[in-house]
């Protein structure tokens, strides 16, 4: 049903062209955009919009990844982390299938500082900032993170 929005995710990760700030891009075709405080350990606010309904312009979009770190898992998965281009403040973590390079989801998050560690914990990743934020990603359900400030 949503087959362009799914094909306009992998273009506009293949163009490294996503939402800034507090955003979580999925391959299933929608960007979920939310609110996240030092005072919260959860998302909030949650919107999902269709990728093909969302036009990103030049002040909404990440001007690239720097990538800081990489994992596998045996699933052949290919994690990576670091920090948005755009702003030494945002972060970003991503999961993609290594054969196909295709994006399964991407995390940015404002505040965090770059990313530079995953670990593995049973179906969940977590990934330390370098303020030492550590936020725990379910790998099949971003959108339930939950952050630990510092």
């Amino acid at each position: 049903m949503f087959t362009t929005d799914k094909h306009k995710i992998q273009e506009h990760w293949l163009e490294e062209a996503y939402p800034r700030q507090n955003s979580i891009t999925l391959n299933n075709g929608f960007y979920c955009f939310f609110d996240c405080s030092e005072k919260e350990e959860k998302l909030t606010k949650k919107t999902w919009v269709p990728a093909n309904d969302f036009l990103l312009d030049h002040t909404d979009i990440c001007e690239g990844l720097s990538t800081t770190y990489t994992a596998e898992d045996s699933n052949n998965n290919f994690f990576t982390c670091g920090e948005c281009l755009a702003s030494g403040d945002d972060g970003f973590i991503a999961l993609s299938n290594k054969d196909t390079d295709e994006l399964v989801w991407l995390i940015v998050l404002s505040g965090t500082n770059p990313f530079e560690k995953i670990t593995f914990h049973n179906s969940n990743i977590h990934v330390q900032s370098s303020s030492g934020t550590v936020v725990i990603v379910p790998i099949d359900r971003p959108d339930n993170l939950s952050i630990a400030w510092t």
